[in-house]
């Protein structure tokens, strides 16, 4: 039988450098707002720039959450029907319906994403303040894109082959 494809490094690796991002971004944008009002209030000067990399890490933080939340399977559902549906093939047929929708809606997200990107990379625009390029906050959304559509196939196969996801824990903490 092959290995889930949990187990490989690069799927790990993956998913490490997802939960390494959101917690760094996270730490980073609490210590630019941090700053930012101290040197506001308390030294009477201000941060310049300090919007344009607060921006910078909240579309990080927004994109990388939501490719990793769809990983989890942890995003918002409206799933009204499956409750209503008594036939276990019938619920099979259903979410197997609703994986192929998502598969390819996020086929073409990240196809979206990525022209976006490339856009972005052909135009070399640059923050007003600071200089910094507008392809670093556009980057997160091609790669959020991405993820989501790998781990649409991955949810995918997991409801053909009848398989409960195993959703790889944290560092010291259980599974989902």
């Amino acid at each position: 039988m092959a290995k889930p494809v949990e187990n490989f490094f690069l799927w790990r690796l993956i998913l490490g450098l997802e939960r390494f991002i959101l917690v760094a971004v996270s730490v980073l944008a609490v210590a630019c707002v941090v700053g930012s009002v101290v040197m506001r209030y308390v030294l009477q000067s201000d941060l310049y720039g300090v919007e344009e990399i607060i921006i910078l890490l909240a579309m990080w933080l927004y994109f990388i959450g939501g490719a990793y939340g769809g990983y989890e399977g942890s995003h918002i559902t409206a799933d009204v029907l499956s409750g209503h549906l008594k036939s276990r093939k019938v619920k099979k047929a259903v979410n197997i319906t609703v994986g192929v929708i998502s598969v390819f809606c996020s086929l073409v997200l990240a196809k979206w994403g990525l022209d976006y990107l490339s856009f972005s990379l052909k135009i070399n625009a640059k923050t007003i303040s600071l200089h910094l390029p507008l392809f670093l906050s556009q980057l997160p959304i091609g790669l959020c894109f991405i993820l989501s559509f790998i781990y649409s196939i991955y949810h995918l196969v997991n409801i053909i082959l009848d398989r409960t996801p195993r959703i790889i824990p944290r560092a010291g903490g259980d599974s989902c």
